[in-house]
C-alpha cells in the first residue's frame, strides 16, 4: 500500500472538516480528491506530507505510521516525495518533462 488513510478526523477549532475519512491508493494505481472549495482536499495531502496534523485517526505512507515518525524520519520521507499544489503553476507554454527541467536548470 502506498498511502493507507483509516477514520481521519481533522479539526480547526470547533469546525470538523474530516470526520472519518478512509481511503488506500495502491502502487500503480491513479488516485484523485474530489470535492467542492473548502471540501478538505488540499488539507489531506498537508497531513500526508507533515505540514499539517491530523486530530485522530492512522495515516500510513510507504508502510510508516505517519504519527509514530521522528524529524529524521519525517526528512527521510520527504526527500520521497513530489507534490505540487494548485497555484504552484506549471508554464502552460511548456510540456511536463521541460517544466521539470526548468528547476534543474536554475
Amino acid at each position: 500500500m502506498i498511502v493507507q488513510a483509516q477514520d481521519i478526523v481533522t479539526k480547526f477549532g470547533d469546525k470538523v472538516v474530516h470526520d472519518g475519512v478512509s481511503f488506500e491508493v495502491k502502487e500503480g494505481e491513479i488516485f484523485g480528491l474530489l470535492g467542492g472549495s473548502g471540501s478538505g482536499k488540499s488539507t489531506l495531502m498537508r497531513e500526508m506530507i507533515f505540514l499539517q496534523k491530523y486530530y485522530s485517526g492512522t495515516m500510513k505512507v510507504l508502510g510508516k505510521d505517519l504519527s509514530l515518525l521522528d524529524e529524521v524520519s519525517k526528512h527521510e520521507m520527504r526527500l520521497k516525495y513530489g507534490v505540487l499544489f494548485q497555484f504552484g503553476a506549471l508554464f502552460s507554454s511548456l510540456n511536463v518533462l521541460e517544466n521539470i527541467s526548468v528547476g534543474l536548470k536554475e
